[in-house]
C-alpha cells in the first residue's frame, strides 16, 4: 500500500507521458460504502472509510477531504511531499489551482483523469478550469485502476433477489411507467441510472450488504438491466423477464449506450462516471435523477397514487416552477420528410435522364427525316421533267415505267439525288411510287409518337418527384422550426428559473 501504489501510478504516468493524475473516491454505483473493487482510497492508504480527491504529479501529492484535519499520518503512507487539504473539499477549482501551481514550469502539461472514478460534473468542471489556465490538456480515456491495481478485488458477487411480495408497493411495470412520466416532464426520452439504490427501487430488488454492480437503461419502450447473471437470483431473473426487463451483461453497458436510439437521454452528471456520460451518442439532459423524488414521494403525490395513476402530463403540470408545454416535435416527422425528399429526388433525376434520352433520339430522328425528304424532293423534281417517256435513267440506273418509252433527266436533276432511286408511274392515275432500296416502308410518325410517349413518361417522373420532394422539404423545414423554437423556449425557461 501507500508508496507501492504511488510508484505504480507514476510508472503509468511515465508510460502515458502524463504530467499529473487525478483520482476520486467515488464509484459508479453511488458514493457511500464503496465496495473494495472501486475503493481507490483503500488501495492507496489501507483504510476503506476515507473519501477524498487525490492529485498526483511526479514529485507531489495533494489530498482534498471534506472532514476535519483527521490523521495526517494516514496520508503520509503515500510518501513525501503530501499536502492534505482537510475540510476544503476537492472542488474542480481547487484541484485546477493546485495543478496550475505545480505544473507552471512544465511545457504543454497533460493531465490524466480516471473517467470511471470521477463523475461527469467533476471532470467537465475541471476541464473548464484548466482551460482557463491555458496550455493544459486533459485525457479522460484512462481506466487507471484497471491498469495499475494488481490483485484488484472482484465486483460484488452476492446475488440480489426480489423484495418479498408483501414489501412490494408497486409492480416493476408500474414503477417503469411512473418513471417514464417523470422523465417526460423533464423533456427527455430516456434515462440512465447507475446508483444501486435507485436501480433496486425501480426493479423491486434487495441490495446485498456488499453492494450491487448494475446499470439500468430505460427508453420510451424498453428497459435494460446491465448486470452479470451470477449477481441475480433465479427468481429475480424470472420476475424481471416476465415484467419485460431485458438483462444484458455488465460489460455491455458501453455498447448499450452507443446503441441508444432515442433523441435525448437524462443522465445525472453528479452520479454518472464521465466515461459512460461521454459514451452515449445522443443529446444528454444533465439533471438530477427523478428516482430520488419518486422514492420519497416529494413529487407532490403519494407513491401508491402516482404509480396507479395512468394520466399523462397536461399543460397545467409544472416542473420546478416551469410550466409544462407539449413535447417537442416527434423525430418520426423529420424522418418522413427526409424520406419523401430522397424518393422525390430520385424520381426527378430519373425523369431528367429519360427526357435527355428522348431529346437526343428526337434530334437523330429529325436528321433522318430530313434526309428522306431530300430524296423525295429530288424525285419530285425529276418527275416534273418527265413527259410520256417509258424509261427514266437516274444516276446510271434504268427504271421501267410505261409503254417502253424512254426519257432522260438533266445532269442537275440527277446530281440532286444522292443515291439511285427507283420509281414507277401509274399509267392510269398518274401517281408516282418511289422505291428507295435502303429504306423499308415505315409509318413516318412512328418516331415522333415514340418520342412523345417517352417525353410524357419523363415529365410524369419529374412531376411525381416534385409532388414528393416539395411536401418533404416543407415537413423538414416545419420540424426544424418547431425544434428550434422549442429549444429556445426551454433554454429561456431554465435561465429564468436559475435567475429566480
Amino acid at each position: 500500500m501507500g508508496k507501492e501504489s504511488m510508484e505504480a501510478l507514476r510508472r503509468l504516468m511515465q508510460v502515458e507521458h502524463l504530467s499529473a493524475l487525478v483520482l476520486d473516491s467515488g464509484y459508479p454505483h453511488g458514493r457511500k460504502c464503496a465496495p473494495d473493487h472501486w475503493n481507490v482510497m483503500k488501495w492507496l492508504t489501507g483504510s476503506g472509510d476515507v473519501e477524498a480527491t487525490v492529485a498526483v504529479t511526479k514529485e507531489h501529492v495533494a489530498v482534498w477531504t471534506d472532514g476535519a484535519a483527521g490523521d495526517e499520518m494516514l496520508w503520509q503512507t503515500l510518501g513525501e511531499g503530501v499536502e492534505v487539504m482537510s475540510g476544503q473539499g476537492g472542488s474542480p477549482a481547487a484541484v485546477a489551482t493546485w495543478l496550475q501551481r505545480q505544473l507552471s514550469g512544465v511545457q504543454s502539461p497533460e493531465v490524466g483523469v480516471d473517467g470511471m472514478s470521477c463523475t461527469a460534473t467533476f471532470v467537465e468542471s475541471l476541464i473548464a478550469e484548466l482551460r482557463k489556465a491555458g496550455g493544459m490538456t486533459v485525457r479522460t480515456n484512462l481506466d487507471v485502476l484497471q491498469r495499475v491495481w494488481n490483485g484488484r478485488p472482484g465486483r460484488p458477487s452476492v446475488p440480489a433477489g426480489m423484495l418479498p411480495e408483501g414489501e412490494r408497493v408497486a409492480s416493476v411495470a408500474d414503477r417503469l411507467g411512473q418513471l417514464r412520466r417523470a422523465v417526460r416532464q423533464r423533456h427527455a426520452d430516456g434515462i440512465f441510472i447507475s446508483a444501486a439504490e435507485d436501480v433496486a427501487w425501480v426493479l423491486n430488488l434487495q441490495v446485498p450488504a456488499d453492494g450491487m454492480a448494475a446499470y439500468l437503461l430505460i427508453d420510451s419502450s424498453k428497459a435494460t438491466l446491465f448486470a452479470d447473471r451470477s449477481t441475480l437470483t433465479d427468481d429475480a431473473v424470472q420476475v424481471l423477464m416476465a415484467e419485460g426487463v431485458f438483462i444484458s451483461d455488465y460489460s455491455q453497458v458501453k455498447q448499450g449506450l452507443r446503441d441508444y436510439f432515442e433523441y435525448n437521454i437524462l443522465m445525472d452528471g453528479g452520479e454518472i462516471p464521465y466515461t459512460l456520460y461521454k459514451t452515449v451518442m445522443r443529446e444528454v439532459v444533465n439533471e438530477a435523477s427523478p428516482v430520488g423524488q419518486l422514492r420519497t414521494g416529494s413529487d407532490g403525490q403519494p407513491e401508491e397514487t402516482a404509480e396507479k395513476s395512468g394520466d399523462k402530463p397536461t399543460s397545467n403540470t409544472t416542473f420546478r416552477g416551469i410550466p409544462y408545454i407539449p413535447q417537442r416535435p416527434n423525430g418520426c416527422l423529420a424522418a418522413l420528410g427526409w424520406g419523401l425528399m430522397v424518393v422525390g429526388s430520385l424520381l426527378i433525376l430519373a425523369g431528367a435522364f429519360f427526357l435527355w434520352i428522348v431529346l437526343a433520339s428526337s434530334a437523330d430522328s429529325k436528321q433522318e427525316m430530313d434526309k428522306k425528304k431530300q430524296m423525295v424532293a429530288a424525285v419530285d423534281s425529276l418527275t416534273a421533267e418527265l413527259d410520256d417517256s417509258s424509261t427514266v435513267v437516274l444516276n446510271g440506273t434504268t427504271a421501267g415505267v410505261n409503254a417502253g418509252d424512254t426519257a432522260t433527266t438533266s445532269d442537275e436533276s440527277v446530281a440532286s439525288a444522292e443515291e439511285p432511286i427507283d420509281f414507277e408511274v401509274d399509267s392510269i392515275t398518274g401517281d408516282t411510287t418511289y422505291i428507295y432500296p435502303d429504306y423499308k416502308y415505315e409509318n413516318p410518325y412512328r418516331e415522333e409518337i415514340s418520342n412523345m410517349i417517352g417525353g410524357f413518361i419523363a415529365i410524369c417522373f419529374i412531376v411525381g418527384g416534385l409532388f414528393l420532394f416539395v411536401p418533404g422539404l416543407i415537413v423538414v423545414i416545419v420540424y426544424n422550426g418547431k425544434k428550434r423554437r422549442f429549444r429556445e423556449w426551454y433554454l429561456k425557461q431554465q435561465l429564468e428559473h436559475k435567475q429566480g
